[in-house]
């Protein structure tokens, strides 16, 4: 009988495809947030050119600083899954790249705490 309750990252067959699945998903998310900064930027550039009224400027810079961190959050969350992939199939520790990713967190629980905080300030 084989012990199916063994480490996952001692089974390359399940562990590579999960975090090479885990990179793709973080950088897929860090491209989208980076278009849309892009996309509102060039827009928000051509209201301003044409002379049109652009809004409420504190709500559009809160928008702007969330995709920023959003982008800044998945892209270094796709850089952990890869330095953490490396160091479990060259069986070397992660060191101190690896732990200045994993201090990620604290900017993904800044970053909803301050979302929840301009939802519920938000008038609409």
């Amino acid at each position: 009988q084989t012990n199916h309750s063994t480490n996952i990252k001692n089974n390359p067959k399940c562990y590579v495809p999960n975090k090479v699945l885990s990179v793709l998903v973080a950088f897929i998310f860090a491209g989208i947030t980076l278009r849309i900064t892009a996309e509102n930027s060039s827009r928000e550039a051509a209201l301003e050119a044409t002379g049109a009224v652009v809004g409420n400027p504190c709500a559009t810079e809160n928008y702007k600083f969330i995709y920023w961190f959003l982008f800044l959050y998945y892209s270094f969350q796709g850089l952990d899954e890869l330095i953490e992939m490396y160091a479990v199939l060259a069986e070397r520790e992660k060191g101190a790249i690896g732990l200045i990713f994993e201090m990620n967190y604290f900017l993904g629980v800044g970053l909803t705490v301050y979302i929840l905080v301009a939802l519920f300030r938000s008038p609409e």
